[in-house]
């Protein structure tokens, strides 16, 4: 199964704590969704993440950041 999401701030999230990016679609207005595998962590990490209770090492968010942003610009 698949979880999409057009939040960048959430991927970023769910790639920092390790789960599996599978791809990303443009939409128009140049928006984006990101795809990742859909799990057990990640349904109890997305509405975690909406309540403001993620703690995330902000050196793992900052490289999620970049790594999607240069997924985006490459392609």
């Amino acid at each position: 199964m698949i979880y999409e999401t057009e939040d960048f701030a959430l991927a970023a999230t769910l790639h920092a704590l390790g789960a599996k990016y599978l791809e990303h679609e443009r939409k128009l207005g140049n928006k984006f969704v990101f795809r990742f595998e859909k799990t057990e962590d990640v349904e109890r990490v997305v509405p975690a993440y909406y309540r403001d209770e993620i703690c995330i090492s902000p050196q793992k968010f900052l490289y999620s950041q970049k790594f999607l942003k240069s997924i985006i610009h490459a392609g």
